[in-house]
């Protein structure tokens, strides 16, 4: 995985992690804003390794129609 991507899907999962943690405690809203950042930072670690270049705009927008 090249050192970028990598970076990224570390971020994802650590705020996956946090997101579940925060869960348990019943803090809802900030769980759900964790959860779609660790997606948006998946989608970008996953877009980065596969086209080699980070994607312009919003990752959620390009992320359906990778081709």
């Amino acid at each position: 995985m090249r050192p970028e991507a990598k970076l990224w899907w570390e971020q994802a999962q650590a705020d996956l992690d946090s997101a579940v943690a925060i869960l348990d405690v019943g803090k809802f809203y900030v769980s759900a804003f964790l959860a779609q950042q660790a997606v948006e930072k998946g989608l970008k670690s996953f877009y980065l390794e596969s086209k080699r270049e980070l994607p312009r705009g919003r990752t959620t927008s390009i992320s359906l129609r990778m081709t």
